[in-house]
């Protein structure tokens, strides 16, 4: 069967949105002025700033427990959205904007789910594009997939005992590690 040019132009995207899907892309550069202040089992706890970005993202409400099972179509529906609507270009990882997890998460919670973009692009009704300023947060590394609640709480225990408040703003960060997929929890944090 051959294809038209419309049909070519589809093919290409359809394949350059795989790549998308999943979080297809790396992390960006590392923070030279990252430290580590402790271990969360193997894995080293870093204070870092991520640098401030433009994020394309949506906002969705769901219960706590879909997470991880809505975030594949949700990523998509958002790549979607800032290549093909929007004519903007993906240049980091998909990141979850997430509430504060100290305070009780029975039923829906509300987050921002996105991507580091660039260009100026259109205007979408059910999307944003907006400046997140520099970031400074307590982070650790995570196999994707990995039961994360155990770790959040572990956070905010090595935030205290470091003298650092928890703000309440969190990421998870989702890229490629090899042929698979890790998470970076980001608990956002200030000097007490």
């Amino acid at each position: 069967m051959a294809l038209g040019s419309g049909g070519m132009r589809l093919l290409v995207f359809v394949m350059m949105l795989a790549g998308l899907v999943g979080c297809a892309t790396s992390p960006g550069s590392p923070d030279t002025n990252a430290s580590e202040i402790s271990r969360l089992g193997d894995e080293p706890v870093m204070l870092k700033t991520v640098q401030r970005a433009v994020y394309f993202t949506g906002q969705y409400e769901m219960p706590v427990n879909e997470i991880r099972e809505q975030t594949r179509p949700l990523a998509q529906k958002v790549a979607v959205a800032a290549v093909k609507n929007a004519k903007l270009d993906i240049v980091g990882p998909l990141t979850l904007f997430l509430p504060d997890w100290r305070q009780p998460t029975f039923g829906d919670i509300t987050l921002e789910l996105g991507y580091p973009v660039t260009g100026s692009g259109q205007n979408l009704a059910r999307y944003q594009k907006q400046m997140k300023d520099d970031f400074q947060c307590l982070t650790v590394t995570r196999e994707a997939g990995s039961d994360s609640q155990d770790a959040w709480a572990e956070l905010y225990r090595i935030a205290e005992e470091n003298s650092l408040t928890a703000t309440g703003d969190n990421r998870t960060v989702v890229s490629r590690n090899g042929s698979g997929y890790q998470i970076e929890l980001q608990l956002g944090v200030r000097r007490k």
